[in-house]
């Protein structure tokens, strides 16, 4: 592979390749085949943006549906494959009441993430 080729893929995944990193996992989650975290970051670089359980005020992606996320949550598929969900809160509480976490889990997909 060229030098200036190699450089472009480089540049390429820095400024363009996004995923979600969770961070701070969470004690006790209510099923052992998952594993629950505090806070996600999206991006890379200095482009990132983070998400913070109960404090991020987010929005999905199809709707203009707002809330705030309890929890993210990662679980293995049935072909061994790494899924990412949220557990998300509708906002206002005083109309939608509280989300039972396990009902209100959302892929990741569904984030807006400002992009």
């Amino acid at each position: 592979m060229g030098t200036d080729f190699a450089n472009w893929l480089i540049d390429c995944h820095r400024k363009y390749d996004k995923e979600f990193h969770f961070r701070e996992p969470m004690s006790s989650p209510p099923d052992p085949a998952c594993r629950h975290y505090k806070m996600a970051n999206f991006g890379s670089g200095t482009n990132s943006r983070v998400f913070e359980s109960h404090k991020t005020k987010v929005k999905l992606k199809a709707k203009k549906v707002y809330g705030t996320i309890n929890f993210f949550e990662e679980k293995e598929d049935e072909f061994g494959l790494l899924v990412k969900f949220f557990s998300f809160q509708r906002w206002p509480k005083e109309v939608y009441g509280n989300t039972d976490p396990a009902k209100g889990l959302l892929v990741i997909a569904n984030l807006d993430t400002g992009e």
